[in-house]
């Protein structure tokens, strides 16, 4: 994915946190996968803000009285996230391979942290969401499910690190040319 000279100034500081992220010699597959998914959110969180700031939506006090009482909505979840890009500034990504693929490694940062490393009842509840998840296990990070257990292939790291760089761009450019 190419990057361009015209990106903000927090989509390059993303990407430098990935690439510490990356270079540390010290960082398991683990560390660095639960790491690019934290990073890509902070990433949409902090495009988020930036949107609300640049539209005119707090210049009213209706506007200011609509933003106190939803903005804690703005990062509940991933859903929540995606909602307020889309329906809010027009910015939608999720639709998209490289929203899904991001959303892959979140799932498994939720499994590693939640579930002890195993996928959670809550992404098991629906078999066939389940047997999706685990194909796209296979397909976005080269790693495996054994029963519950979610097991890291070697280059998942490395995946996943490139999996949030490709959100980070692409969330940059659609942010940018949001319709205003």
């Amino acid at each position: 994915m190419n990057i361009d000279a015209a990106m903000h100034a927090d989509t390059e500081e993303a990407l430098r946190e990935l690439l510490k992220v990356q270079s540390s010699q010290r960082n398991t597959n683990e560390w660095i996968l639960i790491s690019a998914a934290a990073i890509a959110e902070s990433f949409a969180d902090r495009v988020i803000q930036r949107l609300v700031l640049d539209s005119p939506v707090s210049q009213t006090s209706f506007g200011r009285k609509l933003l106190a009482e939803s903005s804690n909505s703005f990062s509940q979840s991933w859903g929540q996230r995606n909602s307020w890009l889309k329906d809010g500034f027009g910015v939608n990504l999720s639709g998209g391979a490289v929203a899904q693929n991001l959303i892959v490694i979140v799932e498994v940062r939720n499994a590693l942290m939640h579930g002890s490393g195993n996928l959670t009842d809550r992404q098991l509840k629906n078999p066939a969401a389940a047997i999706t998840l685990q194909s796209q296990i296979r397909q976005v990070l080269s790693s495996q499910v054994h029963g519950r257990k979610v097991v890291l292939g070697s280059t998942a790291g490395i995946l996943a690190i490139a999996t949030a760089r490709d959100y980070i761009i692409s969330l940059d450019r659609a942010s940018r040319t949001h319709p205003k």
